[in-house]
């Protein structure tokens, strides 16, 4: 028997609001990545038994995470992060690395050395500044009060080690059962009639 409901789904987004809250984009993203995923998104009568506040929750990742004008909102958000230790979604760093990589030539010809083709410093100075600007991160370390639970890290080992063979395909098989499950439920009425 598969287990979905709204309070696996509530759990997880709990689980999301606390790595938003201490500032954990990367696996906030992964946590958002995985609820908006089709074999979970589609399950739209487990959606609708999540609470508001828990679905307002998923909703403000959304706009956290969107793409519109070059992840600006999340790009708004770790530029405020000044000071205070946060953990940066790695993707939108590597994204500017390959697209400054791509985007712009190894070599350019420069006029003032009689056209000679010459290391394209420019790039390598974006580069480097995106290089630096993330490890203006790890110079912000978490307090001591975030001791780590150690007999909870084993759990979650232990749990990831059992998907570690899991595939896209067994996961759409398992929504769909759910979905399947969920619709049955959802005509018999709440209490079985």
């Amino acid at each position: 028997k598969f287990l979905c409901s709204e309070f696996v789904t509530k759990r997880i987004i709990k689980m999301g609001e606390h790595f938003r809250a201490t500032r954990n984009y990367n696996s906030l993203c992964a946590v958002f990545s995985a609820l908006n995923s089709a074999p979970i998104h589609r399950l739209k009568l487990c959606w609708q038994r999540v609470p508001e506040r828990n679905r307002m929750a998923f909703d403000r990742w959304s706009q956290l995470f969107s793409r519109d004008f070059n992840h600006r909102n999340l790009r708004q958000l770790l530029r405020r992060a000044g000071g205070n230790p946060c953990i940066p979604h790695i993707g939108l760093f590597l994204q500017d690395l390959v697209f400054i990589d791509e985007g712009n030539r190894g070599k350019q010809q420069l006029s003032n050395f009689k056209n000679t083709e010459m290391l394209n410093f420019k790039k390598c100075v974006r580069i480097a500044d995106r290089i630096k600007n993330l490890q203006l991160f790890q110079k912000h370390k978490y307090a001591d009060t975030m001791k780590q639970n150690r007999r909870l890290q084993k759990v979650l080992l232990r749990e990831f080690q059992k998907l570690k063979d899991v595939t896209e395909d067994h996961i759409w098989d398992m929504s769909t059962e759910i979905k399947k499950q969920d619709a049955k439920d959802n005509n018999k009425g709440l209490f079985g009639h």
